[in-house]
Order: structure tokens, then C-alpha cells, then sequence
């Protein structure tokens, strides 16, 4: 018996060849957005960990502006602005601080390995710009109270 192409054969053929392209594009399609998924996650993640690595640079400048108004008010004999540095300095401390733990909430382990590295020199950085709002040296090397 010898096969026939009747209308009915040729257009059901037709219509598994236009379901198997089109199930074909929707894979590639679904695995296409699946890696733009993937790469836009790590993009947002970038973003986040350069912001708030920004304000943490901003606030290191915020904080060492805090001390020199502290200073001031010392030698301007200001109390108000001995508190107003102090105030701001323990309000950018904190920032600082928060700035770096979710810096390292959403770094990869290497990253976070570095960030831990750092802790003890941000620690005496964070210690001695304390200090240097609260004290001043005196015209004998006597430390003052601020």
C-alpha cells in the first residue's frame, strides 16, 4: 500500500512541526530569561554593595568632620558645639557600622573573609575618633576633657 498526502495528513503535519517550533522557542525563551534572571540578581547585588559602600566612605568623611567641630568647640570654648560633634559622631558611628555588617550580609565568603579582616583597624579607627572628639591635648601634653 503506498502512502497518500491528503489534505487531513499534510495539514496534521503541518501542525506538529508548528508545535515543536513553538515549543522549541519557548525553552530557549524560558532558559534565556532565566540567566537575565540570574545576572540581574547579581547586578542588583553589585548596586547595593557599591551604595552602601559609598556611605560608608560619606560617613568616614562624616565622622572626621564630627571630630574637627568637636575640636573647634574646644578651642571656641562652645559647648554646644562640643555636644552637636559628639551627637553627630555617635549617630555616623553607628551608620558606619551598619554600612559594613550589611555590606558583608550580601558579599560572597571572600568578601566577607576581607570584611572580618577589617573589623579590628575599623574598631581602633572607630575608638580613637572617640577619643579625639573627647579629648584634646593641652598646651603642656595634658589631656583635657572636651
Amino acid at each position: 500500500m503506498k502512502f497518500q498526502w491528503t489534505l487531513g495528513r499534510t495539514l496534521i503535519g503541518l501542525a506538529a512541526r508548528g508545535a515543536a517550533g513553538t515549543l522549541l522557542v519557548a525553552a530557549v525563551g524560558t532558559t534565556g530569561l532565566r540567566s537575565a534572571r540570574s545576572g540581574m540578581d547579581a547586578l542588583v547585588t553589585s548596586t547595593h554593595a557599591q551604595r552602601l559602600q559609598m556611605d560608608a566612605d560619606m560617613l568616614h568623611d562624616a565622622i572626621r568632620a564630627d571630630i574637627l567641630a568637636a575640636l573647634l568647640g574646644v578651642v571656641s570654648h562652645d559647648a554646644a558645639r562640643i555636644k552637636d560633634g559628639k551627637d553627630a559622631l555617635a549617630e555616623h558611628r553607628t551608620r558606619f557600622r551598619k554600612s559594613i555588617a550589611e555590606t558583608r550580609e550580601i558579599a560572597a565568603p571572600s568578601t566577607q573573609a576581607i570584611i572580618d579582616s577589617l573589623k579590628s583597624p575599623v574598631d581602633a579607627y572607630l575608638a580613637e575618633a572617640t577619643r579625639g572628639a573627647g579629648h584634646r591635648e593641652g598646651r603642656h601634653g595634658h589631656r583635657q576633657q572636651a
